[in-house]
Order: structure tokens, then sequence, then C-alpha cells
């Protein structure tokens, strides 16, 4: 799946070659569902590879409740992070952006620098809505 996500990126921006690795990872991320179930990290995974943002929210949405309802707190905070940057970015809804953002915040560990900095770049998206 790594591979695919990698060529989805380095392939120019909507190409035919670029649909096709998208095609591929969605197929790859269907067959996976069918042998483990509806996981939340595949959930999120679909959200981040589909280009209808109604879509990504109703996939973040369900992975936000599988993910709490199996104590999965890493992706309890990564996809309150991506519920955060989808309001703040493509639903513009900046009280749900702040919520989630709060709730990925209190999952985050000090040291967890990655997910800090994406915190506050989504924090000054909403300080310019």
């Amino acid at each position: 799946m790594h591979e695919l996500a990698v060529a989805i990126v380095n392939a120019e921006e909507d190409s035919p070659e670029e649909n096709s690795y998208r095609t591929q990872l969605l197929n790859y991320l269907d067959e996976l569902t069918g042998k483990y179930g509806e996981l939340p990290s595949l959930l999120a995974t679909r959200a981040d590879y589909i280009d209808d943002p109604i879509e990504t929210e109703r996939l973040l949405l369900r992975a936000s409740e599988l993910a709490a309802h199996i104590g999965d707190t890493r992706n309890v905070c990564e996809v309150a992070l991506s519920l955060a940057d989808l309001y703040a970015t493509e639903r513009l809804r900046s009280v749900a952006a702040r919520a989630w953002l709060e709730k990925a915040r209190a999952h985050m560990s000090p040291d967890d620098e990655s997910r800090w900095a994406s915190s506050r770049r989504i924090e000054k998206r909403l300080e310019e809505l």
C-alpha cells in the first residue's frame, strides 16, 4: 500500500497514471476490508484518496466511531486531526474544526512533533477564517 501511495504522490496530478494508482490503492483497500472487516485505519486511508468531501467526512466520522469503540487512541487522534483539517479547509465549519482539533490534542503526547505541527497548521487556518 505504501508503494501505491508514493506512486500517487509522485505522479502528475489528474494524470492517467495517478488515476490508475489511485484505483489500484482503492481496490487494495477493498480487499483488505473484505479480509479484516471495517477498520478505522482502512476507512481513514480511503478518505485520504477520494475526491468527494462529503464521502470523506462520512468515512472519517465512521473511522472515529470505530476507533473510539475499540480503544484505538492512535487512530482516534489521527482521525480527529483529519476531521479538523477537513472542516478547516474544505467543509468550512470552524466550530466543528475546533472541536475535532481539541479532541486530537487531548490524545497527543508532548513529544509528538508531527501531530503538533499539523495541529498548529490547522489552528492557523482557523484563525484565517
